[in-house]
């Protein structure tokens, strides 16, 4: 029986991963740069690396052979729209949260300067609305200045 001839390694195929690597980093740079010049608020840096995994483990399969450049180009322009729509969602999911702990911060500092007004009168027994309530009838604006 002849002995079995040993499977040659395809020139350039223990660079795979450094392939698929350095495409997730291309595709996510231009996507995360042209995202945060677009919209004008910075892409948070965990979704940056989420959406550099992703990018990885979608471009691995693909970086076996050589690839035209159509191929290369249509899969550089899904994971573009990809890596968009996420940063879009995460951007609006950041920026909805940092609102909320604003209206939170901007509730407690209400409550504060109404039980300042009610002689130390315990913050937590007084809502939002009733310190909101209380400002107006002192005359004082819920802004800081006197209306």
């Amino acid at each position: 029986m002849p002995a079995a001839r040993p499977r040659r390694a395809r020139p350039g195929s223990d660079l795979r991963i450094l392939r698929a690597a350095v495409f997730a980093a291309v595709c996510v740079v231009l996507a995360g740069i042209g995202h945060a010049l677009a919209s004008c608020a910075a892409v948070p840096l965990w979704a940056l690396g989420a959406g550099y995994l992703g990018i990885f483990l979608v471009a691995l399969p693909f970086t076996g052979r050589e690839r035209s450049l159509a191929g290369t180009a249509a899969l550089l322009a899904v994971c573009q729209t990809s890596l968009h729509s996420l940063f879009g969602v995460l951007q609006q999911g950041a920026a909805a949260a940092a609102q909320a702990q604003e209206a939170a911060a901007s509730d407690a500092a209400l409550v504060r300067r109404a039980a300042r007004l009610l002689c130390g009168t315990a913050g937590v027994a007084i809502s939002p609305a009733r310190a909101q309530r209380v400002l107006s009838d002192a005359g004082i604006g819920t802004g800081g200045a006197a209306t």
